[in-house]
């Protein structure tokens, strides 16, 4: 711990060493370094903007900065190591989800070049690069901010929607793993897994309290496993009249399915 007399003396190497030990992939927050040296947050803020103009850190976004490796420049930019690392650190409270967590999960064989999280914080843009890492951000309410499990990714632990959350999500939203063919290959592929649950995966969708999401997956359990007679049988009484796009995305109106209330636009085929 670096004690109160010695803090404003510290070299710029001393410093970017001190504040190297708290940092999280390199990331660094003022608040947290100003509690670390037990000095005022201006005080740290104007030390990390100038070591920022020599090369030293660079800012992430306001109060957030990466130290850049030793032997970076001012024309180098620095990569952080792992970008579930990185998201967790700057999106919190927040989870890996999407098409992140089905490539996790090996529910898809496709590579998306983001990471996809999913927030409560306030991400102002849906589409950001830090640090030479590509993000697809999508907020939700805090509450929405569950179904997780956590992960290590070296000596960090990250929260990543779990297989069923994956899924659930794909189902309320299938533009989050790139649209509702992906989502249906994603969800035969894990009822062929050992790792299938679908008596969890049903109960997660009810939990939910979206008709849509009940719909979409009656319709595809029914496609792909229709000996679940008595889960279908759930499903089908948790959903309601009014007809729902099996995707959103394409504006396409398709032909209803009255059975479970959606109007199939995109063929599965």
């Amino acid at each position: 711990m670096i004690t109160k007399s010695s803090r404003i003396s510290l070299s710029d190497k001393d410093f970017i060493t001190a504040i190297a030990r708290a940092s999280v992939q390199g990331l660094v927050t003022v608040p947290h370094i100003a509690a670390e040296l037990k000095t005022a947050t201006r005080t740290v803020g104007l030390r990390l903007g100038r070591l920022e103009a020599k090369g030293w850190v660079r800012r992430v976004k306001r109060g957030v900065y990466f130290i850049l490796p030793l032997e970076a420049s001012k024309r180098v930019g620095g990569v952080a190591g792992d970008p579930w690392v990185v998201a967790s650190a700057l999106f919190a409270p927040c989870y890996i989800g999407g098409w992140s967590a089905a490539e996790h999960w090996e529910l898809t064989e496709q590579l998306f070049r983001s990471t996809f999280v999913v927030t409560a914080a306030n991400a102002r843009a849906s589409k950001q690069t830090i640090l030479g890492n590509e993000y697809r951000i999508a907020r939700v309410s805090k509450d929405r901010i569950s179904g997780f499990t956590t992960v290590w990714r070296g000596n960090i632990k990250v929260a990543v929607a779990d297989r069923e959350r994956t899924l659930i999500d794909a189902l309320a939203n299938p533009a989050w793993v790139g649209g509702f063919r992906h989502l249906a290959d994603m969800l035969e592929t894990y009822l062929a897994s050992n790792e299938c649950n679908v008596a969890k995966l049903v109960k997660d969708a009810r939990a939910l309290g979206r008709g849509a999401v009940c719909k979409r997956l009656g319709f595809l359990l029914e496609r792909y496993d229709p000996s679940a007679t008595r889960l279908l049988a759930v499903l089908r009484r948790s959903i309601s009249p009014a007809p729902i796009k099996l995707d959103p995305l394409v504006l396409a109106k398709g032909k209803l399915n009255s059975i479970w209330g959606v109007l199939v636009n995109v063929t599965l085929e």
